[in-house]
């Protein structure tokens, strides 16, 4: 299957009723920020793609005083193709660009206390974001709602909270290997 990701993900958001370019790049950086990285350059044309392909239409809306507004609507192409994309299995394990892992890899043999003090900053960072999602979770925890994203997004929220907690723990381990 093809690995053009970015129709997929515009797919999803016209299936949820998300129909502008720029909805789907507030909702991008709202919700999908901490797992997937986005080029926004991406939208407008993968968008003219999805036309072009029928798997979503376009209609163009006037509006008094301001450029006027395309809303993109997922048609029955868009979403078969769509679901086959769910369906279909994760066959590699993608590839994450993370600079402390750099850092450490071009450090080696320099001077331990400049690499304790950049995991030591990059463990701040990773607590920051912890306790973000600690805050996210109590919001979900305390919402009620009849529809089931919220069980999803907390999926989601606890798939983050613990990669974020097992970093913060490598770091205590590299900076005991480190300085031993």
């Amino acid at each position: 299957m093809k690995k053009n990701t970015t129709k997929y993900i515009l797919l999803g958001f016209l299936a949820k009723n998300f129909n502008t370019g720029y909805e789907i790049k507030t909702l991008i950086d709202q919700n999908m920020s901490s797992f997937w990285k986005f080029s926004y350059g991406q939208i407008y044309p993968t968008l003219k793609i999805l036309v072009k392909d029928e798997l979503a239409t376009v209609i163009t809306i006037h509006q008094e005083g301001k450029p006027d507004k395309k809303e993109y609507k997922i048609t029955d192409k868009g979403i078969e193709t769509f679901e086959k994309w769910l369906h279909h299995p994760i066959n590699d394990l993608p590839v994450v660009n993370n600079i402390i892992l750099l850092k450490v890899f071009f450090h080696y043999h320099k001077d331990d206390e400049a690499i304790i003090n950049q995991i030591e900053s990059y463990k701040l960072l990773l607590i920051n974001r912890l306790n973000t999602y600690y805050a996210i979770e109590k919001t979900f925890q305390s919402e009620t709602q009849n529809n089931e994203d919220p069980l999803y997004w907390q999926l989601i929220l606890d798939y983050e909270r613990r990669r974020i907690e097992a970093a913060i723990m490598w770091c205590e381990t590299a900076k005991n290997k480190i300085s031993n």
